[in-house]
């Protein structure tokens, strides 16, 4: 099993020139996707309900 390297978003932000807050941004665009494309909103993933 091979080892996944993980970054922190301050991290990525100094190492891309991209802003932490635009990094959060599409954070939040991909966790808004659930399965199947389908758009939810951010208050029924942390009710588990994708």
């Amino acid at each position: 099993m091979s080892k996944v390297r993980a970054f922190t978003i301050k991290q990525v932000a100094e190492q891309t020139g991209i802003s932490e807050d635009t990094i959060r941004y599409y954070e939040r665009l991909c966790c808004c996707l659930g399965q199947n494309g389908k758009k939810t909103d951010i208050a029924s993933i942390k009710r588990g309900h994708l």
